[in-house]
């Protein structure tokens, strides 16, 4: 309502500073595909197999940027851009009638590309209203992990025990595009 029941004040104030006035008829499209295979294999009486993979593909255009500071105009949309895929394999080892150890390795990759649709300063009214390209969202995240983890459960008596050991080797990339590092707020 901050925006609907002032859009004509807020667009004579942007129209003073030059920039692209607000509008309330932008439509957000989404479009994804996700896809998921999975395998699993009893090796033995004792010993479970299982391999997974995961797949999601997505574009959103048009979301509203601001990262949930105050009520964001239609110039902070974003087009978002998702590739996320994973794959997971466990092998789960029964090794006497109180043991179990289940080793696991997982490869995955994140790609989250998230530029501004509009690339104009960011004209704010604190904690009310925001208006053109925002600093509070990254422009692109990316991620590679490769993750191996390892679990030994024992029952001894009325007690359960569990050790293990997880590695997690990440690699990531980010960007915050300051094409206008310029920001005009309003206290």
């Amino acid at each position: 309502s901050v925006i609907f029941n002032n859009l004509d004040a807020i667009n004579v104030t942007k129209r003073f500073f030059g920039l692209t006035p607000e509008t309330t008829d932008v439509q957000r499209a989404n479009d994804y595909d996700g896809f998921l295979a999975k395998l699993d294999h009893k090796i033995t009486n004792n010993n479970d197999f299982s391999v997974r993979y995961n797949l999601l593909d997505s574009t959103t255009e048009n979301f509203l940027g601001g990262g949930g500071r105050a009520s964001a105009a239609s110039t902070t949309r974003r087009n978002n851009k998702v590739l996320d895929q994973s794959m997971v394999a466990s092998e789960t080892a029964l090794l006497g009638s109180k043991v179990v150890n289940e080793a696991r390795v997982q490869w995955a990759r994140r790609s989250f590309d998230f530029p501004a649709a509009v690339k104009e300063p960011d004209l704010e009214v604190s904690n009310l209203l925001i208006t053109g390209k925002t600093t509070s969202d990254m422009d692109f995240y990316g991620e590679s992990r490769l993750q191996l983890t390892d679990n030994l459960s024992v029952v001894t008596g009325g007690h359960a025990l569990k050790f293990g050991a997880d590695f997690n080797h990440i690699r990531n990339t980010s960007q915050l595009d300051l094409f206008f590092p310029a920001r005009i707020i309003f206290p």
